[in-house]
């Protein structure tokens, strides 16, 4: 978590495998201050909290990502729930959930290397 007096930047929001939803507790009492998230990787490790996030703690904040992070973090949450879903009862995140936010959730593709300014909102200028 990047904090500044202007703005709140989240970078990255990984779990791990086990999902467990008290890991995010710091995260969860920060969503109504986040302005943004920044994803660097495609990985459980570096975004696997993201749909949790969004569908069941109400976190809107834009995100900013390659297509390659997003794409692949996408492909990456659906096989760990769907093995999660294999292995036993399990309902903290859904393919819906994962479905939402990959693709209903306000999300800036951005190009390797790609300069970008924000040109609305808290974040206007960065």
């Amino acid at each position: 978590l990047l904090a500044t007096d202007a703005f709140t930047l989240l970078i990255g929001c990984g779990w791990d495998e086990t999902f467990s939803t008290a890991l995010l507790q710091p995260i969860v009492r920060e969503i109504p201050n986040i302005d943004a998230v920044l994803l660097s990787h495609g990985e459980l490790s570096h975004l696997g909290a993201l749909p949790y996030l969004v569908t069941k703690c109400g976190l809107t904040a834009p995100v900013f990502s390659t297509g390659p992070t997003r794409r692949m973090g996408e492909m990456f949450l659906r096989e760990s729930v769907q093995a999660k879903l294999g292995s036993g009862d399990f309902d903290i995140i859904t393919m819906a959930d994962i479905e939402k936010t990959f693709t209903g959730h306000p999300w800036t593709q951005l190009r390797y290397m790609q300069q970008y300014r924000i040109t609305e909102g808290k974040l206007a200028g960065v």
